[in-house]
């Protein structure tokens, strides 16, 4: 276990820096942060882990999990259409990890931070023998009460964002090799719809991202709506290298749905919507693909 003059000088070395936009934080000085939330936003707050050997390969590096972990809370600030704005983390380590480790893991959180505009006010910091995780807790702010996941009608539309099933096949790769292809990067470092979703206020009657596998988050809507999704698979958007996989008979179709690790935005909206939607896709360079229909 990491002494307590080791741990505080860590924080403040490679932590501290990254608070400096928040007066709020007090440097990581304090035990708990003090926000003021801009005027006039709902505050949207979302907390997930990520951890080696469940959400990432045993023998990942701590600056893989702070890039996937973060951007797995930013996905569901993306399904409710906020934008991201402060984050805790909680960081439990292996004993003994070495400070050039954590130097990679706050230069990473230093390049998310810049490119998503979020900024570090506090956390905590542990260690042992077992597996590494981090935990982050998201806050994000908008300008309503965020998209419900329950608000499917009869008579909507079923939307997915970009392509499904490119998560499965990077963690296909990321198991046998350390090179980064496309696919692997995407596994490793998802992008968040954050643009979409902020958009889609107003026109989605209810959304969730793809977490879990579309087929998974799919139920999710339909139980949160009480109503019963059609759902033409044939329609779902493939990746090239998704197709080549089914046709070299490497992955089934069920696989790709099923897995998850996507981190697309699966949504209804009316039929007058369409569209709309179409001009979004265009404005935000994003592929926006109906896959079925609410009953």
């Amino acid at each position: 276990m990491a002494s307590l003059s080791t741990e505080i000088s860590r924080i403040a070395k490679y932590f501290a820096p990254l608070t400096r936009a928040e007066t709020g934080a007090f440097n990581l000085s304090n035990d708990a942060a003090a926000l003021k939330i801009p005027a006039g936003k709902h505050l949207i707050i979302t907390t997930d882990s990520c951890i080696e050997g469940v959400h990432l390969p045993r023998g990942c590096s701590l600056a893989q999990l702070a890039r996937k972990g973060f951007r797995r809370n930013l996905s569901d600030l993306a399904a409710m259409g906020a934008q991201p704005w402060r984050y805790t983390l909680n960081l439990h380590l292996h004993n003994h990890t070495a400070d050039g480790e954590i130097a990679k893991l706050a230069s990473v959180l230093a390049e998310e931070q810049a490119q998503f505009d979020c900024v570090l006010i506090g956390g905590d910091c542990t260690s042992d023998d077992a597996r590494a995780h981090l935990t982050f807790t998201m806050l994000g702010v908008c300008d309503h009460h965020g998209h419900p996941r329950g608000g499917a009608n009869s008579g909507d539309d079923l939307y997915v964002s970009g392509t499904i099933g490119d998560g499965f096949l990077g963690l296909q790769e990321a198991l046998v090799t350390t090179h980064h292809s496309p696919l692997t990067t995407h596994y490793y470092a998802p992008k968040p719809q954050l643009a979409l979703g902020m958009a889609l206020h107003k026109i989605a009657t209810s959304c969730i991202d793809i977490s879990d596998g579309l087929l998974a988050d799919m139920r999710r809507l339909e139980a949160s709506s009480g109503k019963r999704f059609a759902l033409s698979e044939h329609a779902v958007p493939l990746s090239e290298a998704a197709l080549f996989a089914l046709q070299q008979n490497t992955v089934t179709l069920q696989q790709l749905l099923s897995w998850g690790d996507d981190y697309e935005l699966l949504f209804t909206a009316p039929k007058s919507a369409a569209h709309a939607l179409q001009q979004l896709a265009q404005h935000h360079r994003v592929r926006i693909t109906k896959i079925g229909d609410v009953n």
